[in-house]
């Protein structure tokens, strides 16, 4: 889990393709990301 501006994300780590996705949770819309470092997954 990770939070960011008061929203509440599921966060994981796929090793087939090598990069973090997740997407926030609890919204009526869907919002996904990606990155392949923390701090690309934070941008």
């Amino acid at each position: 889990m990770m939070g960011y501006k008061g929203y509440i994300a599921k966060v994981e780590f796929g090793d087939e393709a090598g990069i973090f996705h997740g997407e926030v949770i609890n919204l009526r819309d869907v919002i996904t990301f990606q990155g392949k470092s923390v701090e690309e997954r934070k941008n």
